[in-house]
């Protein structure tokens, strides 16, 4: 069994989706607002346990370049998951120089994510 953190829109707010792809400062594209307006507020909700048949996604770091990569035990149904909770990560941790999102089952890496 595994446990995550998700993160979802507060009430009355929706998720940030960038107007420029790689860009994290760009307008959102639902309503041209800066990321960080209040629109955009999120709250995180604990899931204490996850059935390992449901864990597809995992997350990556490297902090040499990509030349050797990490996890920690948190796993993910959705790869959308996995890549917001990898995003929020690399607003925490500066010394991260890549994150990507690999798919747990066959290791094939899904997205790049920094």
């Amino acid at each position: 069994m595994f446990a995550t953190t998700v993160y979802e829109p507060a009430p009355g707010c929706h998720a940030y989706l960038p107007s420029e792809v790689g860009v994290t400062d760009s307008d959102c594209v639902t309503c041209g607002e800066a990321p960080w307006r209040d629109v955009h507020g999120m709250t995180d909700r604990h899931i204490p346990e996850i059935p390992d048949e449901d864990c597809l996604f995992r997350m990556d770091a490297s902090d040499n370049n990509g030349k050797s990569w990490a996890s920690n035990g948190l796993r993910w149904k959705h790869q959308e998951d996995a890549a917001r909770w990898a995003w929020g990560l690399s607003m925490r941790w500066f010394g991260c120089t890549n994150l990507r999102i690999v798919r747990c089952a066959d290791e094939k890496v899904m997205e790049v994510i920094l």
